[in-house]
């Protein structure tokens, strides 16, 4: 089994510069990966930001966007900042994407809210276009150095069918996708169950785990991290 543990750098007011330290102590007791969580309109440190420093503090673990919120992006930003974070970490990094459903993250003028869904199907057309080594419009240079490789993807979405937007089905890199529907899986329905799956070579889905936390991690972080139970702020992490 493997467990993977989240970065704090959505925690309200973080200290940025834990976020080294704790991807550096996570690697140590041998954790699979790293999380970030990506949100615009709050008090902490950018998603790919964070990942960028925990590539940079370690050299094994996993590092994983969970999730980002991709509609949100200018596609051939985003495209670079996903390669670059990659290329730092030797390939140690999946795009966890998500369409967002704040509408204060909409924070670039012409990316609103509104007809995310689409947008994503034509920003991963560009993502993988870019990473391939093509020119953006406009562009007189390829935005990602020669040998780039097109970065694994990670889809969060809602619904009863996970697996069938045209950048997922049939692809031959490893996808996942997720349904998280809370209010439902707290009522017990199976149609809302929060689930897992990946897309093999012929898009087929497979279930894939999820991380869980157990006694024994929680322990293990009390010991090496002295978290208050009340961390709703940065000053009650003390890496």
């Amino acid at each position: 089994m493997k467990i993977g543990i989240g970065l704090p750098n959505q925690v309200r007011n973080v200290r940025p510069t834990v976020i080294s330290e704790w991807a550096r102590r996570s690697e140590e007791p041998g954790f699979s990966t790293l999380g970030s969580v990506g949100r615009i309109a709050y008090p902490g440190v950018m998603d790919t930001i964070a990942l960028a420093a925990a590539a940079g503090a370690t050299s094994r673990i996993g590092l994983i966007s969970n999730v980002l919120l991709g509609p949100v992006w200018p596609p051939v930003l985003l495209a670079k900042e996903a390669a670059s974070i990659d290329a730092v970490s030797e390939g140690r990094f999946m795009l966890g994407i998500g369409l967002g459903g704040r509408p204060d993250d909409f924070v670039v003028d012409g990316l609103g809210p509104r007809g995310t869904g689409k947008r994503l199907d034509r920003d991963l057309e560009v993502y993988k276009s870019l990473w391939r080594g093509e020119i953006p419009p406009g562009c007189d240079n390829p935005v990602v150095p020669e040998g780039t490789r097109e970065v694994p993807l990670l889809f969060w979405r809602s619904g009863r069918r996970p697996c069938d937007r045209p950048g997922v089905r049939g692809h031959r890199r490893r996808r996942a996708c997720v349904q998280p529907d809370e209010r439902r899986h707290r009522r017990g329905g199976q149609a809302g169950r929060r689930s897992a799956v990946t897309a093999d070579r012929r898009g087929a889905p497979t279930p894939v785990p999820r991380p869980r936390h157990t006694p024994d991690t929680t322990a293990t972080l009390r010991t090496r991290w002295r978290v208050s139970d009340d961390s709703d702020t940065g000053r009650n992490i003390h890496a």
